[in-house]
This record gives structure tokens, sequence and C-alpha cells, in this order.
């Protein structure tokens, strides 16, 4: 959950004798290489085939990424930055703490980083909390050893996402907690909250119909999330001001719209950006013009599967890029349909499929830049007997990068 950057280098333009470019919304075009054909390495399997690493998150300013397994006890790797391995293989490099609820048994996702000062990256969790069956909960290293400590006020709240921004004095989390006053007809239970890691009273309930699917914004103090638009029943994408307590919809064009990511992008001189998939088919692109949120690109991959998951970004050799699942069911968490890993520039005229041509299961992308560039690492089955890894695939965006 974590926007990966590098230092730039080439540099992107625009065409300059675009009219569309000089208002600064991106063609789609056809699929481009500099290098072609451009076939994929073999993907690599980093992880030891014995330990199932769930859902794998790094900090890629310090080499490291955090998981929880089957029984809760939570483990930081490391990741070697030249090669990409990982080092151990099992992911055990440190045992932080136990208790966690865990991927894939009680918990939809696992421990996030907390990024701030004085302890630097703190993990958020879920972990049972008092008489709680669910609650939130936090890991820091206090200089000597980690330390586990139960949030105040956490009780039935879970999912926690952390804010990325480093040496914040109040770092911030993100998490689901009880639903009050659910619409008619609404068999949601929980909605989205955020407070500060250490102040239960900063708790805010953020405004809307069904919140989900939110993320922090790096260098802001701010959130974007997706809530049900009352004006046209369709869920569209909101940005939260913590200091101001308002939300402002970003979005009012058709399709149901959930994982927004906002971030800075090169391309445009470090203006703030925002992506989000549509009705689980296309990434719809936006870029503030003029003062109003307009969509520049849609990205929609050449893939076999025609829906999309777990889109993420990363900005490598000042270009920006989105890494995904693609699936042909609709559904992200079945775990029978085939689905491949693709990338493709935040423009739409970059598309690459990284996993191999074979057919898989594979799961929960995220990026992580070596010096041979960006490596993204995801979840798969081995065998069809269901053992799990987690593999490495070559980006080729250093030895051959998009024109």
């Amino acid at each position: 959950m974590n926007l990966r950057l590098a230092p730039p280098g080439r540099r992107w333009a625009l065409l300059a004798g675009s009219a569309l470019a000089v208002l600064g919304v991106l063609p789609q075009t056809a699929l481009a290489q500099s290098c072609s054909p451009w076939t994929a390495p073999p993907n690599v399997i980093v992880s030891d085939t014995t330990v199932p690493v769930y859902d794998a998150e790094f900090a890629q300013n310090d080499n490291r990424f955090v998981w929880a397994d089957a029984v809760g006890t939570v483990w930081i790797g490391r990741v070697d930055p030249a090669l990409g391995s990982w080092l151990p293989a099992s992911g055990q490099f440190t045992q932080v703490t136990t208790g966690a609820l865990s991927v894939p048994n009680t918990s939809g996702n696992g421990p996030d980083w907390v990024y701030s000062q004085p302890y630097g990256h703190q993990l958020a969790i879920t972990t049972q909390n008092g008489s709680a069956a669910r609650g939130l909960g936090k890991v820091y290293f206090d200089g000597t050893s980690w330390q586990k400590l139960l949030l105040t006020k956490g009780q039935s709240r879970q999912l926690p996402i952390g804010s990325k921004d480093e040496n914040d004095p109040l770092p911030r989390i993100l998490y689901l907690g009880p639903l009050k006053n659910p619409p008619p007809g609404s068999t949601g239970t929980q909605t989205l909250y955020w407070r500060y890691l250490d102040d239960y009273t900063s708790e805010q309930i953020l405004p809307g119909v069904l919140t989900g699917a939110g993320r922090w914004v790096k260098g802001r103090r701010s959130l974007v999330y997706s809530a049900i638009d009352l004006t046209n029943n369709l869920r569209q994408i909101f940005e939260y001001d913590i200091d101001t307590s308002t939300a402002t919809r970003l979005t009012s064009d058709p399709g149901n719209k959930v994982n927004p990511w906002m971030f800075q992008a090169p391309e445009f001189n470090n203006e703030y950006v925002f992506f989000e998939i549509s009705d689980y088919t296309t990434i719809g692109v936006y870029r503030n013009i003029a003062g109003r949120w307009t969509q520049i690109a849609t990205v929609k991959p050449p893939s076999i599967g025609t829906y999309i998951a777990s889109a993420d970004p990363f900005v490598y050799d000042g270009r920006s890029y989105i890494s995904m699942v693609t699936s042909t069911n609709s559904d992200n968490q079945n775990k029978t349909a085939p689905t491949d890993i693709w990338i493709a520039s935040i423009d739409g005229s970059f598309y690459r499929q990284v996993s191999n041509p074979t057919t898989g299961i594979r799961k929960n992308p995220h990026v992580y830049i070596t010096s041979q560039g960006p490596f993204v690492y995801f979840n798969a089955k081995v065998n069809t007997g269901g053992t799990t890894a987690y593999y490495r695939a070559d980006s080729g965006l250093l030895s051959c990068p998009p024109p």
C-alpha cells in the first residue's frame, strides 16, 4: 500500500504540438515498447515455499517488508536492494510480535507501516483488543526491542492503513469501524474512520454513505476514498481534509469507482493526480485542470482478463506507472480464476505483462525498486496442491524502458 519512488532520470515529454497535451489530457495509444519484442524473464520464487507468506507490505526506503503468518506472528523480512532477493527467503528476519489477526484466516489484510517520529516506521495491526474479537494495535521499536500496544478505544475496529509521511510527529491511521445508522436496505456493518495513531479523542467517521477503499495522500493532510453519491447513486471518489473535516467530491462521471490513489506525478511537475478503478474494468486517471478534477486518461491493459484489481502506483525514472492484477472474474477474493500481473503508464500508452504467460492464480502485487530497476512481487500458487509462494517479476523498465 506504499508509493514507491526512484530518482528521476529520463523524462517523458508530451507531444508539444498536441492540443490535448496543452490541456493536460493524455491520449490513449496502442501498446508501445522501445525494444520489441520484449519477453518477460522467468518469474523467480523469492520466498521459502515451506513458509506461506501473506500480504507482504514493503518499505522501500529501508529495504524491509512486514507480514503476519497464519498463527498471527508478525515478521519483518529484508530485501537485497541490489538483487531483489529476500533475506532470508522465509521472510523471518525479525519476529516483531504475536497475536495479530492474520491473512488469510481472520482478516482482510495484514500489518501496515506507519511512518512517524520519534519511533520511525511503526506498524498498525488488527488484533484482539480487550473483550473485542477485533481491535486496533500498534507495534513500535523503542530502541532496544519491539513493543506491542493495544490502542485505547480501539475495540471493534480493524484493518488499519497508516500514513506514509516520513518523520511525522502525528502519524494517522484509517480503518474500519462500526456502521452507525445504516441506510435503508443496507447490509453493511462497517464504515471508514480515521484518527491520530496515539490519540483516540481525534477519531472521526468519514462522511458519506457506505464509505470504503480509502488511502492517505502522502504530503497532504488528507485521504481519498469512495462513497455512494446520492445525486446519481453511483460510487464516486472523495477527498477528506482532516484539518477542516470536510469532504470534497472529486468525480461525478458514470461508473462505480473504487481503489483511489492520489500521488505526485513527475510528468506534471509533481502536481497531484489520482486514479480509480471504474466498474472493476478500467482505470480512470484524473488531473486538476483550472480547479476542476478532469479525467485525462483511461488505462485498460490488453489482457485476457477483463477485470482489474489491486492497482498501486509507483514512480520510476521520471514517469508514473500502475501495477495491477487482471482477472476473468470480477471478485478479487476468488481463489480459482486465472490472473495475470501487468504494469501500465498513467497515460495509457504503455502496457506490459510482467507475469509469465503460463496460466496461474496470482494476487497482491507490490513494487520494490532495486538497482536493476523495479521488480513486481506477487503471491501465487506453486502447484496444484495449493502451496503458495512469493514471486519476483522483472518489470524491464531499466533494460527495456518505454519510448
